[in-house]
Order: structure tokens, then C-alpha cells, then sequence
């Protein structure tokens, strides 16, 4: 993600786990412009579903 980010010039996390963190500091080491939404969590009714 942070290869695509550096091409496009930003790095968007909705929300994540230890992998988002990692790949955040990434980008914030290489420069790029990070931007994050911990708002953003699943659908948990769609997710049952799938989950189902």
C-alpha cells in the first residue's frame, strides 16, 4: 500500500490493525502524506451475514 501511496501522493487507513500501523509508518518515514479515519468500522449487520 505504501508503493501505491507514493504514486499517488497519499496514504488513506480506514481504520486497521498492526499491519495499517505499520504501513503508516511507512509512508510518514518516506515523506508521503498520510491521512486517517478511525471512524470508519464495519458493517457489523453485513458482516454477521457474511459471517453466517
Amino acid at each position: 500500500m505504501v508503493y501505491a501511496a507514493s504514486k499517488n501522493g497519499c496514504f488513506l487507513a480506514f481504520g486497521g490493525g498492526s499491519v495499517t500501523l505499520s504501513e503508516l509508518e511507512e509512508a510518514a518515514g518516506k515523506g508521503i502524506e498520510t491521512k486517517i479515519f478511525p471512524e470508519f468500522l464495519p458493517d457489523t449487520i453485513n458482516l454477521d451475514g457474511k459471517l453466517a
